[in-house]
C-alpha cells in the first residue's frame, strides 16, 4: 500500500510538471519590464505581451504550442494602436487592420498564408469613413501583382481606375449548365506587339490544377469560354502576358510585361 501510494504521488507530480503553465518575465537593463510570456511545457502557449523600453505595451500576441495563432496586436509607442493582424500556424492568415498614426483606420483586408489577398481599401488619414484607394491584389510565389486600383477623392468621386487587363462577364451568376462568354481587354497603357492570357483551373494561389488554354488578343482585345464545373462559388482565373520590342540601330529590346486576374461568379 505504502510503495503504491508512492508511486501515485511520483506519479501525480510528473504530470503535473508536465502539464505546468507559467509566466515568464524579461527586462531591460534598465530594470522596466520587455516581456511578459505564458508558457505550457517549456513552449510559448497564451498571452506574450511586449514592451516599449518607455514601458508602453509594444505588442499582444497569442501563441498556441509555440506558434502564433488569433490576432495579434501592434501599438506605436504612444500607445496607439498600428495594426491588427490575424496568424494561424505563425503565418498571417486572415482579415488585418493597419491604422494611421493619429489611430484613424489605414487599411483593412485579408491575408492568405502569408500575402495580401483580395480587396484591400485604404482610407484617408484625416477621415477614416472615406476611401481613398480600393487595390485588387493577386500574391503569387510571394509576390504581389495589382489585378485593379481604384483611386476616390475625398468626396467619394471616382478619379482614376488602374487596370491593366479590363475583364468583363455578363453577369456574376449561371447556371450550371450555362456557359460563360469573358470578354478582355489589355489598357491602352500596356505595350504589346504580341499579347495573350492563359485561362484554366488554378487555385487560388494561381497552381495549375487543370487544363489551361492559350487566347491570343487581337488589337488587344480577345474573349473565351467558361463553363463551370460545380455549383457554389466559382473563381474565372488567368494569367495575362504582353510582349513588346523596341529597336535601335544595333540592337532588338525584347520586354515582357505580365500579370494575374480573377472574377468571382455563383453557379445554381
Amino acid at each position: 500500500m505504502k510503495t503504491k501510494l508512492i508511486w501515485l504521488v511520483l506519479f501525480s507530480a510528473a504530470l503535473y510538471q508536465c502539464n505546468s503553465r507559467e509566466t515568464k518575465l524579461e527586462y531591460f537593463p534598465s530594470g522596466n519590464i520587455k516581456a511578459k510570456v505564458e508558457v505550457k511545457d517549456k513552449v510559448k502557449d497564451g498571452t506574450a505581451v511586449l514592451y516599449f523600453p518607455n514601458g508602453q505595451v509594444q505588442a499582444i500576441h497569442s501563441y498556441k504550442n509555440d506558434s502564433l495563432c488569433g490576432v495579434s496586436s501592434y501599438f506605436s509607442d504612444n500607445g496607439l494602436l498600428s495594426k491588427k493582424v490575424s496568424y494561424k500556424n505563425s503565418i498571417r492568415n486572415g482579415p488585418f487592420d493597419i491604422y494611421h498614426d493619429n489611430g484613424n483606420i489605414a487599411e483593412v483586408g485579408t491575408y492568405i498564408l502569408g500575402s495580401k489577398r483580395g480587396k484591400v481599401i485604404s482610407y484617408y488619414r484625416e477621415d477614416s469613413a472615406k476611401i481613398h484607394y480600393e487595390t485588387y491584389l493577386i500574391s503569387v510565389n510571394n509576390q504581389e501583382f495589382t489585378y485593379y486600383r481604384n483611386i476616390y477623392g475625398r468626396n467619394g468621386e471616382l478619379q482614376k481606375v488602374i487596370r491593366p487587363l479590363d475583364v468583363r462577364i455578363p453577369k456574376d451568376s449561371v447556371s450550371l449548365s450555362e456557359a460563360i462568354v469573358v470578354k478582355v481587354k489589355l489598357s491602352s497603357d500596356v505595350n504589346c506587339d504580341s499579347c495573350a492570357i492563359l485561362v484554366g483551373q488554378f487555385d487560388p494561389l494561381f497552381n495549375l490544377v487543370g487544363e489551361i488554354d492559350t487566347v491570343h488578343l487581337v488589337n488587344k482585345a480577345a474573349e473565351f469560354t467558361f463553363r463551370p464545373s460545380n455549383i457554389g462559388k466559382q473563381f474565372i482565373r488567368g494569367k495575362w502576358s504582353a510582349i513588346s520590342k523596341e529597336e535601335d540601330a544595333d540592337s532588338i529590346y525584347q520586354y515582357n510585361t505580365f500579370g494575374f486576374f480573377e472574377e468571382q461568379v455563383i453557379i445554381y
